[in-house]
C-alpha cells in the first residue's frame, strides 16, 4: 500500500487541478474497488500484490484530496 501510496500522492494533486475536489473523490472510487476485487479473486502473489498496489494509489490520492476538501 506504501509503494502505491507515493506514486497516488502526485496523481492526486494532477487529479485535483483536472477534476476539482469533490470529481477527484468520487473518481478514486474505482481504483479502490479495482484493487479490492483483484485482492479478492486473486489466483498468487502476483495478484495480491498488484491489489494493494492500486489500493494503495487510490489512498494516496484520498490522502490528498480529503484534507484539501475539508480547508
Amino acid at each position: 500500500v506504501t509503494v502505491g501510496a507515493v506514486f497516488g500522492s502526485p496523481v492526486g494533486g494532477w487529479a485535483i487541478d483536472m477534476f476539482g475536489r469533490k470529481g477527484t473523490i468520487m473518481l478514486c472510487v474505482i481504483p479502490f474497488e479495482v484493487g479490492w476485487l483483484i485482492i479478492s479473486y486473486a489466483q498468487d502473489h502476483t495478484m495480491l500484490y498488484a491489489g494493494r498496489i492500486i489500493t494503495g494509489l487510490a489512498c494516496g490520492i484520498i490522502s490528498l484530496a480529503v484534507p484539501v476538501s475539508l480547508h
